[in-house]
């Protein structure tokens, strides 16, 4: 497992365990020897990526042409073959934001 997903496994077995616990969050982490701050980021964003996944603000686009498609996201281009999968383009995209968010 890579580091970054061991980390965010962490970290989501802690918010379960604080929630389950009927602790506050302050609370919850002493008992732990979390830092709070930390605790914290990582909850806020994990409610923000369980928001993003719920709610995805993808339109349906109809490509009528066999020509590479450009899309700019974050200032970042990417390009795709008109076929690509809309799952693989949206991952890519939630990706690319994900990234730019920890920059």
């Amino acid at each position: 497992m890579r580091q970054n997903e061991e980390k965010q496994k962490f970290w989501n077995t802690h918010i379960e365990a604080q929630k389950a616990s009927g602790l506050s969050a302050k609370k919850y982490c002493e008992q732990q020897g979390l830092v709070h701050h930390k605790f914290r980021y990582h909850q806020a964003k994990r409610r923000k990526t369980s928001k993003v996944l719920s709610n995805p603000r993808f339109l349906p686009v109809r490509i009528e042409t066999k020509q590479a498609v450009t899309l700019e996201v974050s200032g970042i281009r990417i390009g795709f073959d008109p076929e690509t999968p809309a799952a693989t383009v949206a991952a890519i995209i939630l990706e690319v934001s994900k990234q730019n968010e920890v920059s």
